[in-house]
């Protein structure tokens, strides 16, 4: 969270997010300052207006928004849950990090990071942290060709 500049949420996880935090104070949790003073950007063709504080909708072209976004802001655009967006950024060339943060447990079901048919996409691990709890965080940076 300390890189982020500002979030790129889907529309679920907005859905899902924002009744929460938007009621949550520093006192209640740590990370409740920084869900409600951060801008949010939130990628949805079907959500019209985002009333949670320091949200903004954004539709249409994903690739034209967010570039335009990331030039506005000069910052690091940080996600979190939103399988869909995470696939299609993934898909479209997008990211420019991606962490997956892996909990010690075999669910046997849930949402799934890529979809059938969904084209690949080589990464390069860049760091890497296994906590004592047993979670292990690992960041990848697109691969560079030839390597």
């Amino acid at each position: 969270m300390a890189e982020a500049t500002a979030l790129l949420i889907g529309r679920v996880t907005y859905e899902e997010f924002a009744p929460f935090w938007s009621t949550r104070t520093a006192a209640d949790d740590p990370g409740a300052e920084f869900m409600n003073a951060t801008a949010k950007y939130v990628v949805s063709s079907t959500l019209r207006s985002a009333d949670w504080a320091n949200s903004v909708v954004i539709d249409g072209n994903l690739d034209a928004q967010l570039t335009a976004v990331k030039a506005a802001m000069g910052g690091d655009l940080m996600i979190m849950g939103s399988a869909e967006l995470v696939r299609a950024l993934l898909s479209n060339g997008l990211l420019d990090r991606l962490t997956l943060i892996t909990h010690p447990i075999v669910l046997g079901k849930g949402k799934h990071l890529v979809e059938d048919g969904q084209p690949s996409t080589p990464l390069s691990l860049v760091g890497s942290q296994t906590l004592h709890s047993g979670v292990t965080v690992a960041t990848y940076a697109p691969a560079v060709e030839g390597r």
